[in-house]
Parts: structure tokens; C-alpha cells; sequence
């Protein structure tokens, strides 16, 4: 090994590679070796004269006594420091290695107070060290944003970095924050967002609706559909077989009108020429035409008002059937509607 430093009964006398040998009083003699990172080696060496005595020597990597801490936080982007030199951000991917001893570690993060801890690593053990900082009330402005979130019209609860929140228009500092959040019927919903700045950001999270809700609303617009095909048939069946009926109607109108006018031509005649048995024909005829003008003109108005409730009863049927939410639809009702206002950044679904 190159580098290493020999030292002969205390004193330094070579360092590696040797150009040869080195001459030795006969006797005993303590030769040491030592190089950076690696454990020092002694041998006591009993020198014959005019001898040559070979000495061979493995320097093994010094073995520090090392431990590991891991860093936890419930706000995401924190800073990491450990002995006054950052590691790293929350969350951290794996847990680090330190000497055994005792260390400093700094949490911090804009907006948030500081905080310091002491942790003592023991060789072999892991350290766990959990940091739920808290918001600084004196944070400039330039620190903060605001967030609004947009939710259905149902009983809700969030909670930002694992704390409960009350409202949806909620001041943060920027960065970024985990938000969970629950809405009767829709299932619980994690993500993290951004905030950016004083400008403010809308947040629709994409909620979904629980197995059991979705299952009633498909239920719900399938009932509608069928209902509103029953209606659209009964409405067809009974407005067109009305139709069949004004029309044959309208025939036999048009057939009594007709006849009644011959009937009056030929009593008129009659009462001009005498009136006889004939005249009586004519007229107890006109009096039964008469009375068929009446039921054919009820049987008209009967068969309009029909026509009328069967349309009514098909478009209902139709509106039903339009109205009848698809599934595309139905996974929409369980999101809000975003509304843009002024200066705002809308993200809809952007956890």
C-alpha cells in the first residue's frame, strides 16, 4: 500500500513503497504501520545478525462506529441539516448513516419556526426523529398564499399537513402541503399541492363516489330511463291510436254533414210541395243526424284532448330519457364546478 507511514521502536523512518531494506541493530525491535482510514498494525520483531527477516503487513480499512437516523416530518420540503450541513428535503427516501455519538439536527422551512434537536446515535441502533413544525405568526407576506378549495355541497372535513382545518379559504405558507380530505359519499382523498404565492390558486380535487353511491345514482338513472321509455311508448301507443281514431271521426262527420244537408234540401221541398208521409222520413232522419253530430263532435274533442295527453306523455317520456344522468356524468357529480374569478390560478384536479 502507498502512503503508509513505518515507525521503527517509535520513530518515523520510511513511508511505502520501501526502496529496500532497512538495516536493523540485531535484537528486538516494534515496527508499526499506519495509513489514513485504515487500523494500525504492531509486531515485535526479533532481529538475528547478519540475517534478513521478511515482515509482511495487511492494512484493514479503519471501522468507524456508525448508527442511522431517520427524519420523519408531516410538512413535505423540509430542510434537513445535520451538523450544520443540509441532507436533504421531507420526505427523505432512506435513513442516514452517522457515527456514534452525539448530533445536531436542524429542521426548517420558510413560514415555519425553526426547530433543533440533539439526537445520540448508538452503534448498530436506529434513531427515528419526527419534526411536525409549526407557523411562524411573525412570517413576512412574501411567505404566505392562499389557497380555495372548491367542494361539492356535502359535509366535508380537511386536513393540511396532517391538521384539521376549518373553511375552505385557507391562508398557507408557499411550498408545498399534503391535503386530505373526505366528502359524504365520495371516497378520501390525499394529494399534495403548491402553493405559489399571494395571487392564490382554486383547487377542485377529482373525488369519486364511494362503491355504494355510485351504485344508487347508476340505479337512480337507470329507473329514469326506463321510466321515461314506459311514458314515450304509452304516450306514441295512445296519441297514434287516437290519430286513427280523429281520422275515422272526421270521415263520418264529413259523410253525416253531407247527408244532413241532403236531408234538409228534401224536407224543404217536401213543406213546399205538401206535407206527407215522405216529409216524416226526412225529418225523424234529420233528427237522428242531429244527434250523431253530437257524439261525433264529443268523440272530436275526446280524441284532441287524447292526442294532447299522449303527446304530453311522450314528451315527458323524452325528457325523462334526456334527463337520465350517463356514467360520465354521474363520476362528474362527484367534483365541484370550478368558477374562475379574477387573478386566480384554477387547477382542477391538480393534486
Amino acid at each position: 500500500m502507498r502512503g503508509a507511514t513505518l515507525t521503527i521502536d517509535g520513530v518515523d523512518v520510511a513511508t511505502t513503497p520501501l526502496d529496500g531494506p532497512i538495516e536493523l541493530s540485531a535484537g528486538a525491535h516494534l515496527v508499526e504501520l499506519r495509513a489514513a482510514g485504515r487500523e494500525s498494525v504492531r509486531r515485535a520483531v526479533a532481529i538475528a545478525g547478519r540475517s534478513e527477516t521478511r515482515l509482511e503487513v495487511e492494512l484493514r480499512e479503519e471501522v468507524v462506529p456508525r448508527g442511522s437516523l431517520r427524519i420523519t416530518s408531516t410538512l413535505p420540503e423540509t430542510i434537513v441539516e445535520i451538523d450544520g450541513d443540509e441532507v436533504g428535503a421531507t420526505p427523505l427516501a432512506a435513513t442516514l448513516p452517522l457515527r456514534a455519538g452525539a448530533h445536531t439536527v436542524t429542521a426548517r422551512r420558510a413560514g415555519y419556526r425553526t426547530e433543533t434537536r440533539r439526537v445520540e446515535i448508538e452503534e448498530g441502533a436506529e434513531v427515528e426523529l419526527h419534526f411536525e413544525l409549526r407557523r411562524d405568526p411573525a412570517a413576512p407576506p412574501e411567505h404566505l398564499g392562499r389557497v380555495r378549495l372548491r367542494l361539492p355541497n356535502a359535509p366535508y372535513l380537511v386536513r393540511v399537513d396532517g391538521e384539521t382545518v376549518l373553511g375552505l379559504d385557507l391562508e398557507l405558507p408557499v411550498g408545498a402541503h399534503v391535503v386530505s380530505i373526505e366528502v359524504t359519499d365520495r371516497r378520501p382523498y390525499e394529494g399534495t399541492i403548491r402553493v405559489q404565492g399571494a395571487s392564490g390558486i382554486d383547487v377542485a380535487p377529482a373525488l369519486t363516489w364511494t362503491l355504494d353511491a355510485r351504485t344508487a345514482r347508476e340505479r337512480a338513472a337507470s329507473e329514469l330511463r326506463a321510466a321515461g321509455m314506459a311514458l314515450t311508448v304509452a304516450g306514441g301507443v295512445v296519441g297514434l291510436g287516437m290519430v286513427g281514431v280523429l281520422a275515422w271521426n272526421e270521415t263520418e262527420i264529413a259523410r253525416t254533414d253531407s247527408r244532413l244537408l241532403t236531408v234538409n234540401e228534401e224536407l224543404a221541398r217536401c213543406r213546399e210541395m205538401g206535407w206527407g208521409p215522405a216529409c216524416d222520413a226526412y225529418e225523424a232522419e234529420g233528427r237522428t243526424l242531429e244527434r250523431d253530430q253530437e257524439m261525433q263532435n264529443v268523440l272530436r274533442g275526446v280524441s284532441v284532448a287524447t292526442i294532447v295527453v299522449g303527446v304530453l306523455l311522450g314528451g315527458t317520456g323524452v325528457v325523462l330519457w334526456a334527463s337520465a344522468p350517463s356514467d360520465e356524468a354521474i363520476d362528474a357529480g362527484a367534483r365541484a364546478r370550478l368558477r374562475l374569478g379574477p387573478g386566480a390560478l384554477a387547477l382542477d384536479g391538480a393534486f
